[in-house]
């Protein structure tokens, strides 16, 4: 019975892990879907309009919350502001 005992010991920590990391690891690989997916919509409309290295997008979006945030980031842009 001792060996039954061992075995179910070794089992629940080689398994449990697994068991609590995979839920997290499933919701990351989502928000980076939907992140990469909003980049990309982004990223289109900006050359559709011309605006590619004029304007900086940051977009952050959370692992259990379904919202995504798009911010302008000035330091990304590529071309200089004019003078005023």
């Amino acid at each position: 019975m001792k060996a039954l005992g061992d075995a179910a010991l070794a089992l629940v920590v080689v398994a449990l892990p697994v068991v609590l990391i995979t839920p997290w690891m499933l919701l990351l690989n989502a928000r980076d879907r939907r992140y990469a997916a909003l980049r990309a919509v982004i990223g289109q409309c900006c050359s559709d309009l011309g605006l590619r290295g004029m304007v900086g997008v940051d977009v952050t979006g959370g692992a259990c919350r379904r919202t995504s945030r798009v911010g302008r980031v000035r330091s990304r842009c590529r071309a200089q502001r004019p003078a005023v």
